[in-house]
């Protein structure tokens, strides 16, 4: 496995909790900075990487359903909290 492989896994794996991030009203809100929601957004993905199986190579059409699905599991987990 190259390091592109990892970085782009972990650069799909920074959607969910992005989304979930950026909705939740604790952390979605204006008084939390852009560095804290970028930091806990990165350390959920850093967590989560060892767990959550990503493909390693996927063409682009895949990859944008990867990505829309992801999106939309996030939103939902965010509008939840």
């Amino acid at each position: 496995m190259n390091d592109l492989s990892v970085l782009s896994q972990l650069a799909v794996l920074l959607v969910r909790p992005g989304v979930v991030v950026a909705l939740a009203p604790t952390f979605g809100g204006i008084y939390t900075s852009s560095r804290t929601k970028i930091a806990l957004t990165v350390l959920l993905a850093i967590g989560l990487f060892p767990s959550v199986a990503v493909p390693p190579a996927i063409d682009a059409g895949t990859l944008a359903a990867f990505i829309a699905r992801e999106v939309a599991i996030g939103t939902a987990l965010g509008l939840t909290v």
